[in-house]
């Protein structure tokens, strides 16, 4: 069962103190790769590193005695890092069936996917993916999604190259649909001022650690381990 997501950012405090601690090492045990993906992870108006994830991943190597670093640059660089590098993970990954077998995995964090969004108060109910033919639907440059939507003759499609972008379109009335993150979406949509639900999923996948296999059995085996004590003494923290 992945991790439960607070819709709450979350300032690091004495976590970011232990955080920081560890980049000041010469040679941190981990380099760990981030985005800008809130409410996970991102850079607040100070600069410093905020989001649940975030929060996450320090209290698990903090248990299994690991030093870090964490980096933020966009998820296409940061891959690429993990592939290269044998120290290093990306926090916050799809594990597909395509990648499983590029990298050792820590998790799940979170149950991540893709879905059509509408207005709550639109209350737009579809059925299959043909249905969005009839409205304005918000989407991404790039993203395989757009792409199948555009092969199979979408007539609405709005691309956009920054996704968050399509919350605020959705705001003014400029789309009818937007098809966004499970996790990052609803989030977007309160920054805007505006309430959202998923009205056809289009995909469902666990959002994990990815670490290179250079990293070692032995880190990925104490984080995982940490993961799951964290994970059993939330559960008993919710049924207590």
């Amino acid at each position: 069962m992945a991790w439960r997501v607070s819709t709450i950012a979350i300032w690091l405090m004495t976590s970011l103190g232990q955080l920081t601690a560890a980049s000041d090492l010469e040679a941190a045990d981990l380099r760990v790769y981030i985005e800008e993906f809130a409410p996970l992870s991102y850079t607040a108006e100070d600069g410093s590193l905020q989001g649940e994830a975030i929060e996450l991943f320090t209290r698990m190597a903090n248990r299994a005695s690991l030093s870090f670093e964490f980096e933020m640059m966009p998820f296409s660089r940061g891959y690429l890092n993990v592939r290269s590098n044998a120290d290093a993970c990306h926090l916050s990954v799809w594990k597909t069936a395509e990648r499983e077998a590029l990298f050792s995995w820590v998790g799940p964090l979170y149950t991540d996917g893709l879905a059509f969004f509408a207005l709550k108060e639109a209350g737009l109910k579809l059925t299959s993916v043909e249905d969005s033919f009839d409205y304005t639907t918000g989407t991404a440059l790039g993203w395989a999604t757009t792409q199948k939507l555009q092969a199979a003759g979408h007539p609405k499609l709005s691309v956009v190259e920054d996704n968050q972008l399509n919350a605020n379109l959705l705001a003014m009335g400029r789309i009818d649909l937007w098809i966004g993150g499970l996790i990052t979406s609803p989030y977007l949509a309160r920054q805007e001022g505006i309430d959202v639900e998923p009205v056809l999923l289009l995909e469902q996948v666990d959002l994990s650690i990815a670490c290179n296999p250079q990293v070692g059995e032995d880190k990925i085996d104490r984080l995982q381990a940490a993961l799951d004590a964290l994970r059993t003494e939330e559960n008993e923290q919710s049924d207590g």
